[in-house]
């Protein structure tokens, strides 16, 4: 029974088990690993293809239907959905949109990313949401330039797009891509390893503006040399000098890099077209190759072909100096002789040629290339300057090192500002370049964008140098191996041996069958060798140097390459021979912008095609004839640089921070020209080309109404200065107070006088004295009618002055409150800095710098204005105090009059001095009106006395103002 029981127990535990095994493996594969999808193509006209049943593979992560994927074409468009979800509802499926760089014609990168979707999809079920994928193959032109994302959804909204490095800062600075910094960091958290460390050392000039990461490398590839050694072969038994190209023939020297070079290319390409009487040199028929292949020209001939202004944050040509021009000469030859491949496209420069030449080089004609010429390798005459990708290899096409420097080229995705789904995109991408996944090394040829990863053809490729000997000396026996030195060719024989685990080599020296000619070998006769990783004399190791090569050291200070003569008898080069020329290669390549980052302004280059024109003039010897008079190749490379500074300045709507220089200001217009030093401007930007001047001009309509009507005002004060003097005796002018008068006017025309101070252009002296000549006219002027005022109510309420004391009281307060004026303006004038830049804030454009009178020390400023304002109030209140006096005391009325015109007079006169009055006509009236009230307060006071002097009907005051003791 205990037996029984155990195994019944036993039983139930074993069905359990094999029962959630069961759901869970079930729950696993229905809902993380589905193998079934259902993939639909369409063509232009988004008319429908056809319908694939398509397999996915968790063990190779790609469809078993891959390969033939591989090879469609002619497709705009693929969606991509899981079977599982065909009962579910339109409404429930999310739709991914994923713009890939693939052309119409070929779908074979698509197809990659295709392989990514399965993963991907799992992820997102996990987050209980359906997704299907739709994949455009939008081209190299509107994956970066096409309109999207607006508001009003006329255009696509993609969610993740591929960019190439030079189209990046076109989208980022269109607002329409986000920087990825956030999920870099986030990546780093997830993973322990910050994403940047994994990218090679050229992508943060590529991929890297304003330090935010645009986005994330997904392919990586540079210019390559290629050559057709049956044409070199046939040339070379025609009797010309050529060689095969390092690395096939070892008689380049151990720096190769310094006899392989463009100069050698170029006159190959000589030999190679006299030789076939065809073009020996033929560039990749792309878009902007050219331009690709002149900079990187540039960049090994140590030309720089951007320079850059530091200061203003902008480029330009760097052509432009007899040196660089005297080293692209060999350039032109190749050109005016024809010795490359015409790629142009014959209907443009046709109508180019037929037509008057273009006075400007924003008419210039951009040259484009013949699309129409067949992309086939198999039709190479003598060198090819391409890319890595190949859609067929031919055995007797063959890759080189490349002379000097090559180019670096990248793309990268990025996600879009407008996405439903930025997290999910960045999910797509860490799957992408999971190394979990082959996706990242398919999508690759040689090297990937990380360090630590090659390419498709060349992953298997990664073993070090000792393996590589072991395996070129697998064979036992005596092979022949030569070497060169000094020129001369020798041969060596070495035998083939093992050592333990690992081969080797031994030297022979047999008289008759092997005979060992030169000297140097004689201290490592008799010595064996052993394959490892570093040349040692000490240890006695040999290395893997490339194909059929093997480095030897034969003293403690020298070694020697030793070429195996089997690949005299068939070259072929294998992969990892084309994986060691391709490491070469990169090692050395550099981004086109390289010394700078990447820049916005660099897809200006590629959209006007400045080279293609240069290449055009040079091919067709156009440049020699379009001017009246002869043109040289240095008229040729300044029309060049001129198209290229002008494609180099930015827009300036799309620059952060603008540098300008301001014009005089226009007398007529009082405008003054902005000229934006690191940008230039286009129709309708919104960018302001003026701004008003920060002064009235002396010589200007309104400058000139005002130093009319000043003179005019002044001329008439004069006049009304001298009416008291003359008049003097009269008994009205008596009675009024001579002296009262005559102080009186003198202010007001104190107060006129500074107008002219606050026309014209700033100087030092002028912005300080018509501070002075306005603030000492105002107190002055207050003050003498606030004495008179006080005088009047005291005389008519005491009916007379008792005593000297109360006037001289009223005078020596008035007085001191003149004088503080005085001291407070002394010490302002030394805070004074004179004409200084003011910083004045304008929209879109910033703050611009202009001159502006130095306000001083505006605590003090502002108490002078607080003075006279007080000054004002008082007197004010003194005159209200003697409204009920009869009409024959009206002065005090006259002043309560001018009081309080005089607080708009006041006020006019503290906004002038403390604000910028940005419009002119309104700083012009409000001068003018400073000015009028000055004559109208002169004219309260003087014009019923000449009234009365001349017998108008007038009834004067009978009190008299006088500065004596004497009491009636």
């Amino acid at each position: 029974m205990k037996y029984k029981n155990s195994f019944i127990c036993f039983y139930i535990i074993s069905l359990i088990i094999f029962i959630k095994v069961k759901i869970c493996k079930c729950q696993y594969n229905n809902n993380y690993e589905n193998e079934k999808f259902l993939l639909k193509l369409y063509d232009l006209d988004d008319s429908l293809i056809t319908e694939l049943n398509l397999h996915y593979s968790y063990t190779s992560y790609l469809f078993n239907e891959y390969y033939y994927l591989y090879q469609l074409s002619n497709i705009k468009y693929a969606i991509i959905c899981s079977e599982e979800d065909n009962d579910l509802d339109e409404s429930e499926i999310e739709t991914f949109v994923f713009w890939n760089v693939a052309s119409y014609s070929i779908f074979l990168s698509s197809s990659i990313f295709l392989n990514v979707f399965p993963l991907w999809y799992n992820e997102q079920k996990k987050n209980n949401k359906h997704f299907c994928m739709r994949i455009d193959s939008v081209g190299w032109y509107d994956n970066a330039y096409a309109s999207i994302c607006d508001d009003e959804h006329k255009y696509p909204c993609p969610d993740l797009i591929i960019l190439g490095v030079t189209q990046l800062t076109h989208r980022y600075y269109n607002d329409e891509i986000i920087d990825l910094n956030k999920y870099f960091r986030n990546y780093f958290k997830k993973n322990g390893r910050p994403l940047e460390s994994l990218l090679n050392k050229y992508s943060f000039y590529d991929y890297n503006i304003d330090n935010n990461w645009l986005a994330v490398p997904v392919m990586l590839d540079f210019r390559v040399l290629k050559f057709n050694i049956t044409t070199f072969d046939y040339c070379i038994s025609q009797g010309y000098n050529l060689k095969y190209p390092p690395p096939i023939n070892d008689n380049w020297g151990k720096n190769y890099r310094d006899t392989w070079n463009w100069e050698k290319v170029f006159e190959y390409a000589k030999m190679i077209t006299e030789c076939t009487k065809n073009p020996g040199f033929k560039l990749l028929t792309n878009y902007y190759e050219d331009m690709n292949f002149f900079i990187n020209i540039c960049q090994t001939l140590n030309i720089p072909f951007f320079t850059e202004n530091s200061e203003l944050n902008t480029k330009k040509c760097g052509l432009r100096n007899p040196e660089y021009i005297m080293k692209l000469s060999t350039l032109r030859s190749v050109f005016e002789n024809h010795y490359i491949e015409n790629w142009f496209n014959e209907t443009i420069i046709e109508t180019w040629l037929n037509s008057d030449y273009p006075k400007s080089i924003d008419n210039l004609p951009k040259i484009e290339y013949n699309d129409t010429l067949i992309f086939d390798e198999s039709l190479i005459n003598g060198l090819y300057y391409t890319n890595l990708f190949s859609m067929n290899e031919y055995p007797d096409i063959k890759l080189s090192y490349y002379p000097g420097t090559s180019t670096i080229f990248g793309s990268g995705f990025v996600i879009t500002k407008k996405s439903k789904y930025p997290d999910q995109a960045f999910e797509f991408i860490e799957i992408f370049i999971d190394e979990k996944y082959p996706f990242f090394t398919e999508a690759n040829i040689s090297v990937t964008p990380f360090d630590d990863r090659n390419g498709k053809q060349c992953q298997l490729n990664k073993i070090n140098k000792k393996t590589k000997c072991n395996s070129l000396l697998e064979l036992d026996g005596i092979y022949p191996y030569y070497y060169n030195i000094n020129n001369i060719t020798e041969i060596v024989y070495l035998k083939h041996i093992s050592s333990k685990s690992d081969r080797g080599i031994s030297i022979i020296n047999n008289n008759t069958l092997y005979p060992l000619k030169s000297k140097i070998f004689h201290n490592i006769q008799n010595i064996n060798f052993t394959c490892d990783n570093e040349v040692s004399y000490e240890k006695k190791t040999i290395t893997y140097k490339d194909e059929y090569r093997i480095e030897i050291p034969i003293n403690s200070k020298e070694n020697l390459l030793l070429k195996s003569m089997t690949d005299v008898i068939y070259i072929n080069q294998a992969d990892k021979t084309k994986c060691e020329i391709y490491d070469e290669t990169s090692k050395y390549a550099k981004p086109l912008p390289f010394p700078y980052t990447n820049f916005m302004e660099f897809k200006n280059l590629e959209l006007r095609s400045p080279v293609s024109l240069l290449f055009s003039h040079l091919y067709y010897n156009y440049y020699k004839t379009y001017k009246k008079e002869e043109a040289t190749f240095e008229d040729l490379i300044d029309e060049f640089c001129d198209i290229v500074d002008d494609s180099l300045i930015p827009y300036c709507k799309d620059t952060k921070i603008l540098h300008y220089s301001l014009t005089e200001c226009n007398i007529r217009t009082l405008k003054m020209n902005i000229n934006y030093l690191n940008c230039k401007t286009e129709k309708n930007d919104g960018i302001p080309r003026l701004i008003t001047c920060p002064y009235l001009p002396n010589k200007n309509y309104l400058g000139f109404t005002i130093r009319l009507f000043g003179i005019i005002f002044l001329i008439i004060e004069v006049l009304l200065l001298l009416f008291p003097i003359i008049y003097r005796k009269e008994r009205c002018i008596y009675i009024a107070g001579i002296n009262f008068l005559i102080i009186t006017i003198i202010f007001c025309i104190l107060i006129n006088m500074s107008i002219f101070y606050w026309i014209g252009e700033f100087k030092t002296h002028k912005c300080i004295l018509k501070v002075w000549t306005m603030i000492l006219g105002i107190t002055g002027y207050i003050s003498s009618y606030s004495v008179k005022s006080k005088i009047i109510i005291s005389v008519y309420n005491n009916k007379k002055l008792k005593s000297n004391s109360n006037k001289q009281s009223i005078f020596i307060t008035y007085g001191i409150v003149f004088l503080i004026q005085i001291i407070l303006l002394t010490i302002w004038t030394l805070t004074h800095k004179g004409v200084q830049k003011e910083n004045v804030y304008y929209q879109i454009i910033g703050y611009i710098e202009l001159n502006k009178c130095s306000t001083g020390n505006k605590r003090i400023f502002y108490l002078i204005f607080i003075i006279d304002y007080i000054l004002l109030a008082i007197s004010i209140v003194i005159s209200y105090q003697g409204r009920k006096i009869p009409d024959e005391f009206n002065d005090s009325r006259k002043i309560y009059i001018s009081s309080l015109i005089s607080i708009f007079q006041l006020t006019l006169c503290n906004l002038v001095a403390q604000y910028n009055i940005e419009n002119l006509i309104l700083y012009a009236v409000m001068l003018l009106l400073i000015m009028l009230i000055s004559l109208i307060n002169t004219i309260v006071f003087i014009m019923p006395k000449m009234f009365i002097i001349f017998n108008f009907n007038v009834t004067e005051s009978s009190i008299r103002v006088i500065n004596n003791s004497t009491s009636e």
